[in-house]
């Protein structure tokens, strides 16, 4: 198991330059002395450092520090009592989606499995399906240091909450928005919550239910028909799952959509025109907003 240091704690508060501790700090004097920044090089492109102030106090490190231990040990506690490598498949169909789990001893195990049946659609083995849900929780620090800083936050919250059914993630996508989640078998996405948030959300999706205020759509749907499904249940005011089903959708123009969409209960169809707007406004990507991307946004354009 991996003893956290300080330096961890300052990579995971998102700071860039260079710090180094001889020793162990013990105080805010430890830290502001032993802290190094680069500010340049030489003829030869050796690093010129400087001794400065540490932009984080002692106490801010202490708790980064000792929460990212936390999160460690909780995985290492996992690991004894969860042992083996668990692979996850998902069929993430509208109305009848379906997750599988195969416990694996090795990695090579994954190619003595038969996934035919996903290409066709046709369902797998009654003893993998899983019944229980899966809770995502995008952790992952290399891509973007946002989401290693806000999401183990939200999945220490959610494990009080729904325990082994949650699981830290690599990259989903998203993570100028997060935290980021998905939940299985359905493949919703959810972003942008506090960690009380993040549980009353866990909730609504055991009860069946959907929550618009942080939703981002579904895995696998084509994005104007995530966007038709949020205005159709905005409008509609149906949150349950599946609730719905897509009937048609055509395209009408480069940036304009006809989407109907079929309520799986009473007499809820609705036609939805869907426009795509681009402006010339950009928006960070990553958390250190070195990466922008232009804002594109998608409208209701009809309110039949």
């Amino acid at each position: 198991m991996k003893d956290i240091n300080f330096i961890d704690a300052i990579k995971s508060l998102g700071f860039d330059g260079v710090c180094s501790f001889s020793d162990v700090p013990t105080s805010q004097s430890d830290v502001d002395t032993m802290f190094r920044k680069q500010v340049g090089t030489d003829e030869t492109d050796t690093a010129i450092m400087e001794v400065g102030n540490c932009p984080f106090t002692y106490d801010e490190l202490e708790a980064e520090r000792q929460r990212l231990q936390d999160l460690e040990d909780a995985k290492h506690d996992r690991l004894k009592t969860h042992p083996g490598i668990h692979l996850f498949v998902g069929q993430t169909f509208p109305t009848e989606p379906r997750l599988y789990e195969y416990q694996l001893d090795d990695y090579a195990d994954i190619q003595k499995l038969d996934f035919s049946w996903l290409s066709t659609g046709e369902e797998g083995s009654l003893k993998h399906l899983r019944e229980e849900p899966l809770f995502l929780v995008c952790s992952n620090g290399r891509r973007d240091k946002c989401c290693a800083r806000y999401g183990p936050a939200i999945y220490q919250e959610l494990v009080e909450e729904a325990g082994d059914s949650v699981w830290q993630s690599s990259h989903i996508g998203g993570h100028n928005q997060t935290p980021i989640m998905l939940f299985f078998p359905h493949g919703v996405n959810y972003a942008r919550t506090t960690p009380a948030e993040a549980r009353s959300l866990v909730r609504e999706y055991q009860h069946g239910r959907l929550v618009l205020n942080h939703y981002r759509g579904r895995v696998g749907i084509e994005p104007h028909v995530q966007a038709a499904e949020h205005f159709w249940r905005k409008s509609t005011g149906v949150l349950d799952l599946p609730g719905m089903r897509v009937e048609s959708f055509s395209q009408v123009s480069e940036d304009q959509w006809d989407v109907k969409i079929v309520g799986t209960i009473g007499d809820s169809s609705k036609p939805i025109q869907v426009e795509r707007r681009k402006t010339d406004f950009s928006i960070p990507i990553t958390c250190s907003k070195k990466k922008q991307s232009l804002i594109v946004s998608y409208h209701q354009v009809n309110n039949k």
